[in-house]
């Protein structure tokens, strides 16, 4: 998240800084859905479960993903694509590490 408040201070437009928003946000909104499928799927004690809230998880962050693309694509002048992109990537990335630090499976 460092990555996008950095960012932030860099690109001043508001195009550029309300892709950097929607973008950051999108991530922390698939993440924090990820992570609840995650932790119903734990309190079940199935493998199989778990994988499977794993697999529904990242299916949710492609489908933003092709969400994102597809608003950044038609809303081509209120908002900067390249920001929208980063900061959605950078934030998932940062929430899928800090997923694999507390979501251990015994």
């Amino acid at each position: 998240m460092a990555v996008i408040g950095a960012a932030f201070v860099i690109w001043r437009s508001p195009g550029e800084r309300a892709g950097l928003l929607i973008g950051g946000v999108s991530a922390w909104l698939a993440s924090s859905v990820s992570l609840a499928g995650l932790l119903v799927a734990k309190a079940s004690k199935n493998a199989l479960v778990f994988w499977w809230a794993f697999g529904g998880g990242m299916g949710l962050r492609l489908a933003t993903l092709a969400a994102l693309m597809a608003y950044g694509t038609s809303h081509d002048c209120a908002l900067s694509q390249p920001a929208l992109l980063l900061a959605y990537v950078f934030g998932v990335l940062f929430f899928l590490l800090m997923e694999s630090r507390h979501i251990k499976l015994k």
